[in-house]
């Protein structure tokens, strides 16, 4: 019995230790959860918090340059967290302004700047940028006020502050400096701007003023219009002044009714493209013959209107390869004198203008395998669509050691010696880049293979240059195909216009009577006559 006691009592002894064990670790383990919930409820805690602080919230840019601001986000108290930043300006955004902050996510305390960049098309005015951040548990924010102020003083004036359609704008003026000296030299950028038109005109500082003469078009949208001339000096220092003039139409005048048939509001144009300009004068739903019409393009270049049909006068217009980009605001005038008595007529669209691309051709090297330790010769061809030279440019050959300009030879014609190396062996992908002086730009992509001179076999001399063969035409079909799915979107959407246009005749004559017999019948010659020759050109470069 003493036995079964002592053992009882020994298997006892022997389980407590294992018991005690087992509670000492369950203790453990709960006292880590704890520590590991305490630091995690105390970096995200609500004690956690920070503050935005600038040493100054006032700055000034001057158009052309740039400002660099720093941004501190502090902590409070001994916690620590993760602060992100963003940025933007409010109720109005200056044009002309680009804002970036970096970095964006910091733990803090941490520091940021921020920079703004402005062009010489910036506007004076005072802004407002606001920094916004946010944590996981709160959000601050600071307001940086920018005021865009000039280095010169602009006067602007103009001859009159009302004007009638017909009449023209004469504006002049004169610049400063902070010291009163007269800017005897310079650029002038004169833009205008009303509730449709938007157009800017260049001109020069000469004998210390400038002046300019502007055309109002019977096309044009009356009201308020904002002139603004912009002057910068031969230092880049910049002015700006701005006013309003009121435009009105005349109100005695014999109207005639000026409808374009082409191009379509809105169309796309590339540079180099022809299109046409088209329009149907009408008096009284009547032809009008023998009117004088033209087109004044947004530069105020004027193209005179020749009457093909009664009542229908129309041109062809090249778009040169330095025209500007973007929106074009084109208006047509047509006036008659009859027996002493004036009647007139316009009207207006806009047009897009985009850069031409232009076509590389890589005329040597002709083979597409070097041996290590070599020159390689480059010679490249660059032309306009309308296969012209380009004589004027910048053409950068693209390798794995970085860009290299290739020497203009005045003829078209760009070259190179570049030399390969043994650590260039293998496939080497070198890229072309040619741009001319008005952002017109083209590239072409090539592969070579840069063998060491025991690599003799045919499997290391074919087999690469299949593939590089292989990656070349692809790499055309792909440009290719972007060109012409470009193009064949433009010419649909003209197309979807054109027999908009031809609904829109149908509609005036069958339904309103707005129109004449005549008139339609001609709209419609003209609007089929356009479809055809956008499904022609469509057709012909599908199946190019």
């Amino acid at each position: 019995m003493k036995e079964k006691q002592y053992g009882k009592c020994h298997e006892g002894y022997e389980e407590m230790p294992v018991k005690r064990y087992r509670l000492f670790v369950f203790a453990i383990m709960l006292l880590s959860v704890g520590q590991f919930f305490s630091i995690t409820l105390s970096t995200s805690s609500p004690s956690f918090d920070y503050s935005l602080l600038l040493q100054n919230d006032e700055f000034q840019l001057v158009p052309g340059k740039n400002i660099t601001i720093t941004l501190f986000v502090n902590q409070s108290g001994n916690s620590t967290g993760i602060v992100s930043l963003q940025g933007n300006w409010v109720e109005n955004t200056p044009a002309g302004i680009s804002s970036s902050i970096q970095p964006t996510t910091g733990v803090t305390p941490c520091r940021c700047t921020i920079t703004f960049q402005s062009s010489i098309l910036s506007n004076p005015g005072v802004y407002t940028y606001k920094i916004s951040a946010q944590s996981e548990r709160s959000n601050h924010s600071i307001d940086i006020h920018l005021t865009v102020t000039t280095d010169l003083t602009v006067q602007l004036f103009t001859d009159k502050a009302e004007y009638v359609k017909g009449q023209q704008i004469h504006l002049y003026g004169n610049a400063t400096t902070f010291d009163d000296d007269i800017v005897d030299s310079g650029d002038v950028i004169i833009s205008i701007a009303n509730a449709k038109k938007n157009i800017s005109l260049r001109t020069q500082i000469q004998n210390d003023s400038y002046e300019f003469f502007i055309p109002i078009s019977y096309g044009d949208t009356e009201g308020v219009w904002t002139v603004q001339t912009r002057v910068i000096d031969t230092e880049g220092h910049v002015g700006v002044e701005s006013k309003s003039i009121t435009i009105s139409t005349p109100p005695a005048i014999m109207r005639f009714a000026v409808d374009f048939y082409s191009p379509p509001n809105k169309a796309i144009y590339q540079r180099g493209d022809t299109f046409d300009i088209s329009v149907y004068v009408t008096e009284n739903l009547q032809s009008v013959r023998n009117a004088t019409s033209f087109c004044t393009l947004p530069s105020l270049v004027t193209i005179p209107l020749v009457e093909y049909t009664p009542g229908n006068y129309k041109q062809n217009y090249n778009i040169p390869w330095d025209a500007p980009i973007g929106e074009w605001f084109c208006t047509v005038d047509s006036i008659k004198n009859i027996s002493g008595i004036v009647k007139v007529g316009g009207s207006a669209l806009s047009i897009i203008i985009e850069p031409a691309p232009l076509q590389v051709t890589i005329l040597e090297p002709q083979t597409l395998q070097f041996s290590a330790n070599s020159i390689i010769s480059f010679k490249v061809e660059v032309r306009y669509l309308d296969n012209s030279l380009m004589k004027t440019g910048t053409v950068l050959l693209g390798t794995s050691q970085g860009n290299i300009t290739l020497q203009n030879e005045n003829n078209g014609m760009y070259t190179t010696n570049i030399s390969v190396t043994t650590q260039d062996i293998g496939s080497q992908v070198f890229e072309i880049n040619a741009q001319d002086l008005f952002e017109n730009k083209g590239e072409i992509k090539k592969i070579f293979l840069i063998t060491s001179e025991s690599q003799s076999t045919i499997i290391l001399i074919v087999i690469p240059l299949l593939a590089a063969g292989i990656c070349g035409i692809i790499g055309f079909a792909f440009i290719g195909k972007m060109y012409k799915s470009r193009r064949v979107k433009t010419i649909q959407e003209e197309m979807i216009e054109t027999k908009r246009l031809q609904e829109e005749a149908a509609k005036k004559y069958y339904k309103e009577g707005s129109i004449s017999k005549e008139i339609y019948e001609a709209l419609i010659y003209e609007h089929t006559q356009r479809y055809a020759h956008l499904q022609k050109e469509e057709r012909k470069i599908k199946h190019k």
